[in-house]
């Protein structure tokens, strides 16, 4: 009986890919909330802030200057990740 099991199994683009979409859907939720329109791709901003409360910076997604969501590591192996948005009416300034 052949195996297929595999030595080494790469899951990097695979979370990449669902946090990316993940990502896409908060952004679009929270643009519909503020009620934006005719935005364009110049009108993001994506950058690691200095949030109060937290001892490290976290990476943020701004449109027009107003808060998308900030995203930060939940665990040490860069699998789970939490995130603050207008859409889950959890966000520190």
């Amino acid at each position: 009986m052949k195996s297929k099991a595999k030595q080494e199994v790469d899951f990097y683009k695979t979370v990449i890919s669902a946090r990316w979409r993940n990502e896409r859907f908060i952004m679009t939720q929270a643009i519909m909330l503020y009620g934006m329109f005719d935005i364009n791709k110049s009108d993001f901003t994506f950058e690691d802030e200095k949030v109060k409360n937290y001892s490290r910076k976290m990476f943020t997604v701004r449109c027009r200057g107003k808060l998308l969501f900030r995203r930060f590591p939940a665990d040490l192996y860069g699998l789970c990740f939490k995130y603050e948005s207008p859409i889950f009416n959890n966000v520190t300034e």
